[in-house]
């Protein structure tokens, strides 16, 4: 299953969102808060006629649609925007715990009925904050009659509205799974107010309750176990809706309520504040993608990926209710106002299927047995062609990648210059296979491939623990930029010897007086005859050393306004005018520089797109930076989280600090969810969701905590360098983490340009 949505998808989500937008808004819902039913029956019964909504992922031959997770996914989500009362949750999970059963009279006497829309539950739980298998004390006994169940069990959700209670208990054996008959002998629901009163629960109690058995006796406790990551995944699903609603209603309000003369959407604080939750979001978004494909394929992260989405979303949700309500001021406090619906929503959805500590420390244990250390591909997307190209791919990497190569796995990153000789040779033996370009025109060195490939051998590269390349600032960066803008004799001359690994670039954008605001930029080029003459000032140059060429932001036009009169020209580094000093960075190391031209000089013709209009030109160029960039320095990320966790097993660090650490764990893992969905939507062609415009905020922001969590885990060891300041790989990373949030974008102006771009609030004031 691929990690993003097809036309079909896409289609569904919108007759979704305008059905439940129609039928049961927050205004409906208020209604029957305290009604007999809780929901309007009416529109509970179009929802599964019309729509269909609880047979997408039951097989046709068993009266289903025969669809998939995702779709189901995507119904929980729009249901959990209008916080829908009807028990569509707890019908998918009595769904799932049957179809798990593998009992094909089971499957086919509940099934139809379930997935026509009769309404249905699960009662696991008997204690509140226990939701183990070995929590289960309810009885089932054998009779002649069959099966009688004794005992108790508390919080079930949606259980005076079902007619079908799928129930756990205790055999001779082993725990088994039941099916009992809301109007069943012995069976006593007592409903329960709920501080949610858009979710209804109540305790159940059995006295000798006839039941039949759904499974085998020795499948009851894969069924449970199965069935609770099921109800963590799908709960998910809802709370991201829940979530994107929640937010939603505050950036309306901040659009339309005006403090201090101006809308209160154009106050910074506000604007930081939605952007974080919508960085959030998608997030979020991919742990419930993440784990619907996990389901679907029943695969061995199923577990690990149930509780990372239960974590993470439940964060989500709460932590936006309550900004809504924050944004809101007042009248969010109100019981007039929804804010607080969905902060209750969020509250006791926070709490069901097991609390994010419940998780975290399931988690924990999961982690002592499964390692996912190797970088997970999405393969089933993958054509005929494609599946060739991966197979070559692989093989010439482990022919290739040994020796010295194998002794440094993964070692480097874009902005530091470690083991450079090492990943020059490595470079060197991949322009010779020809693996560097794939997607460039084979004018210019290139393969003329898709992006899909490209994308391809780039997974197969992270999973084998390639060297990070050396060429990246000229094959990443300037490359793609020369490619949309450059003339056709400027791609000649430069696009080969990039792709030789003959010549190395450097980029020449910040100055000390404009970084992220580059309209403020004062290095100035004249023409003079058939040169153009550069003097000024660049700075933060990565790995600037080594460069031969140089693209350069230039203020050509001095009358124009800020963001006008600005022309990108590629300058030779060396020669006499430009000086480059390297700058020491916290770690002591020199991996960038600051630049001065005085008087250096360039052809006429070397200007990158026309002549005050580099603006538009550098704009391309950081998105690329910011794409391009992310997804292999992230897979960094894996192998330090890993190594933090090992750390921590070793010492025995406090609960606390391995809590933490397991939401470094989560936080890491989803970003390569995000990664795998924004690549998906660029092999399926279609234009990147918000998601990879945020990806780069909420990436820079988790992998600084990260390192600090893996500094604490280090204790004492955090504190001593070596005789040349040679630093521990984890202290190294946390120095050097801590630019971030500030290259490509700061993380300050990145919320400013999301919530403005993608939220589509008010824009400050600035000075022209």
């Amino acid at each position: 299953m691929s990690l993003t949505l097809t036309e079909e998808q896409v289609e569904l989500r919108s007759v979704l969102r305008d059905f439940f937008t129609k039928r049961c808004d927050e205004d409906a819902v208020r209604q029957h808060l305290t009604s007999t039913d809780g929901y309007d029956a009416n529109v509970w019964k179009q929802l599964n006629e019309q729509i269909g909504a609880l047979s997408l992922a039951v097989p046709e031959d068993l009266g289903g649609a025969g669809f998939g997770y995702l779709e189901l996914g995507i119904v929980l989500e729009e249901a959990g925007r209008t916080l829908y009362s009807a028990p569509l949750l707890s019908t998918a999970l009595a769904i799932e715990a049957v179809m798990q059963s593998r009992d094909t009279a089971a499957m086919a006497e509940y099934l139809p009925r379930l997935a026509s829309g009769e309404p249905a539950t699960i009662a696991f739980v008997e204690s509140p904050g226990h939701w183990a298998v070995t929590d289960i004390e309810t009885r089932a006994e054998a009779t002649s009659d069959g099966w009688i169940l004794s005992g108790r069990k508390c919080h079930v959700i949606a259980a005076q509205q079902s007619t079908v209670i799928l129930v756990s208990a205790k055999t001779d054996q082993s725990v088994s799974v039941f099916a009992v008959d809301s109007t069943a002998p012995g069976l006593s629901v007592t409903p329960i107010p709920t501080v949610d009163q858009t979710r209804r629960q109540a305790h159940l109690a059995f006295d000798r309750t006839p039941a039949r058995l759904v499974g085998s006796l020795s499948s009851g406790a894969s069924i449970v176990r199965h069935t609770l990551d099921a109800a963590a995944i799908f709960l998910a699903a809802e709370q991201v809706g829940g979530a994107s609603r929640a937010l939603d209603l505050a950036v309306e309000y901040s659009k339309t309520r005006v403090q201090y003369g101006k809308s209160i959407g154009s106050f910074q604080a506000l604007k930081h504040l939605c952007a974080d939750s919508l960085a959030e979001i998608e997030t979020a978004r991919s742990a419930v993608y993440d784990g619907l494909r996990a389901l679907r394929d029943r695969a061995p992260d199923l577990s690990p990926a149930a509780a990372s989405a239960k974590i993470f979303c439940s964060e989500v949700f709460a932590s936006t209710a309550r900004n809504c309500i924050q944004i809101h001021g007042a009248i969010g406090f109100t019981w007039e106002h929804s804010a607080h619906l969905y902060f209750k929503r969020a509250t006791s959805s926070h709490v069901l299927f097991g609390t994010p500590a419940w998780h975290r420390q399931r988690l924990a244990d999961l982690l002592d047995t499964f390692r996912d250390r190797t970088v997970s591909a999405d393969t089933s997307a993958d054509t005929p062609e494609e599946a060739e190209f991966r197979a070559r791919a692989r093989k010439w990497l482990a022919e290739n990648l040994v020796g010295e190569f194998a002794e440094h796995p993964s070692v480097g990153s874009a902005d530091d210059g470690e083991h450079w000789e090492l990943r020059l040779a490595w470079e060197k033996k991949l322009s010779a296979a020809g693996w560097l370009g794939l997607t460039w025109p084979a004018e210019y060195g290139g393969r003329g491939l898709p992006l899909s490939y490209e994308i391809i051998f780039s997974e197969e590269s992270a999973r084998a623990g390639a060297p990070y390349r050396v060429g990246v600032h000229g094959q990443d960066l300037f490359g793609p930029t020369l490619l949309m803008h450059g003339t056709p004799e400027q791609k000649k001359r430069f696009l080969p010897a990039i792709l030789a690994v003959e010549e190395f670039w450097g980029q020449g954008f910040s100055e000390p007086e404009a970084g992220s605001d580059l309209a403020s930029l004062r290095t100035r080029a004249r023409l003079e005859g058939d040169e153009w003459v550069i003097d000024g000032q660049k700075i933060w140059m990565t790995l600037g050393h080594h460069a031969d060429w140089m693209y350069v932001l230039c203020r050509t036009d001095p009358q124009a306004p800020r963001h006008k009169g600005i022309s990108l020209l590629v300058i030779p580094a060396h020669q006499p005018g430009v000086e480059v000093r390297p700058i020491r960075n916290m770690a002591g190391e020199a991996d960038f520089c600051e630049v001065f031209f005085n008087g250096a000089r360039t052809a006429a013709d070397c200007v990158i797109g026309p002549v005050n209009e580099g603006w538009r030109v550098a704009m391309s160029a950081l998105q690329v930076e910011r794409g391009s960039l992310l997804m292999p320095v992230q897979l960094g990320f894996e192998r330090e989280i890993d190594e933090a966790l090992e750390i921590a097993r070793t010492a025995s660090v406090p609960d606390s600090l391995r809590d933490r650490l397991i939401d470094a764990w989560v936080a890491v893992r989803l970003m390569r969810a995000t990664n795998l969905r924004t690549i998906a939507e660029v092999r399926q062609g279609v234009t990147p969701g918000p998601q990879a415009t945020t990806s780069k905020l909420f990436a820079s922001v988790q992998h600084q905590r990260l390192l600090d969590l893996a500094v604490e885990s280090l204790a004492e060891n955090a504190t001593v360098a070596g005789p040349d300041y040679e630093l521990h790989p984890l202290v190294r990373a946390s120095l050097h983490s801590r630019a971030e949030t500030i290259y490509g974008g700061s993380s300050q102006v990145q919320r400013n340009i999301i919530s403005e771009r993608l939220l589509g609030m008010p824009r400050e004031s600035r000075t022209r």
